[in-house]
């Protein structure tokens, strides 16, 4: 006589109720990010001498010679339409090849909720009040930068349609994609420090979205395969973080405008902070996900759970 399996036990129930703590994580974290893009906005849209401060910074950025500031300019210039749409495809057909519909969907969704957001937000909601000596071609309101947003969010979509066994490498990948993206949005002048801060911000707000509501509809359990490797991420972003540095240190000595080799400070500090925040916010994003699945729970995986009952029984 077979079993019959205390509902108590369901394996969709018990995998809801052990991903609490991932669901208060991503929820303070949604938070949180908001908190963050509201004070950015506070800062550094509505104090006059913030945004003074800031438009220095975009002038100091002729430190990087021109062939670099070209490079960063054409890269941001791949990250069009057709190529975001490339990249909310892929996301799609991941999740299908891995049977992961739900996820991937979710996933796919939070995608491009950030990207519209952030162009609502830059286009409609947020305005830029004028600032003494700002110059014409960067008067008008560019907080928060879409690229950076895009990207940040592709980065972390990336981190959680992987399998386990990949997400170490792909999180290194991401925030290498990530940093880089955001330090060109500076770099070819095409955005404020400010703004790409603001992007890692709403990206994390809508990825963080939906790993809670992934979580809350019982598609995240624990694994603790991912939980030694801690370590090893935490030193490879590190890696990351400290080689960026190294790369912006040498980009500056090289071939820039001399007349600008005063405000070189200015244009590093920002670059440093632009680096240390994307490689923070990958490294959250992982630590947040480390030792969890999201994988959707499936019809075979509920026939295993309940096989391995009855031949335990």
């Amino acid at each position: 006589m077979r079993p019959v399996l205390d509902p108590t036990n369901d394996p969709a129930a018990r995998q809801r109720r052990s991903a609490r703590a991932l669901r208060t994580e991503s929820a303070l974290t949604v938070g949180l990010s908001l908190v963050v893009l509201a004070v950015l906005w506070l800062v550094f849209i509505r104090l006059g001498a913030a945004r003074q401060f800031e438009n220095f910074v975009w002038e100091s950025r002729r430190v990087l010679a021109r062939r670099l500031r070209v490079t960063h300019n054409d890269a941001l210039n791949l990250v069009t339409e057709s190529s975001m749409a490339a990249g909310f495809l892929g996301i799609v057909v991941v999740g299908v090849v891995r049977r992961r519909i739900v996820l991937g969907a979710t996933v796919a969704a939070a995608v491009v909720g950030a990207a519209v957001s952030s162009q609502v937000l830059k286009r409609l909601v947020i305005s830029r009040p004028p600032t003494v000596g700002e110059l014409l071609r960067i008067s008008t309101n560019s907080f928060p930068s879409g690229h950076a947003t895009i990207c940040t969010s592709l980065g972390l979509a990336a981190i959680v349609m992987t399998p386990h066994r990949w997400r170490r490498t792909t999180t290194v990948l991401a925030a290498v994609w990530v940093v880089y993206q955001a330090i060109g949005v500076l770099a070819a002048g095409w955005h404020r420090p400010s703004d790409a801060l603001a992007g890692y911000a709403l990206a994390l707000t809508w990825m963080s979205a939906a790993v809670w509501l992934l979580a809350v509809t019982g598609r995240a359990a624990p694994d603790a395969e991912e939980a030694d490797r801690v370590g090893s991420v935490q030193r490879l972003l590190g890696a990351v973080a400290l080689v960026s540095v190294v790369v912006l240190g040498v980009a500056v000595q090289v071939g820039g405008d001399p007349t600008m080799s005063w405000a070189g400070a200015a244009y590093v500090g920002a670059c440093l902070t632009i680096i240390a925040a994307g490689v923070a916010v990958v490294w959250w994003f992982w630590l947040m996900l480390h030792d969890w699945t999201l994988d959707e729970r499936t019809p075979r995986d509920d026939r295993q759970t309940r096989d391995d009952a009855v031949r335990s029984a």
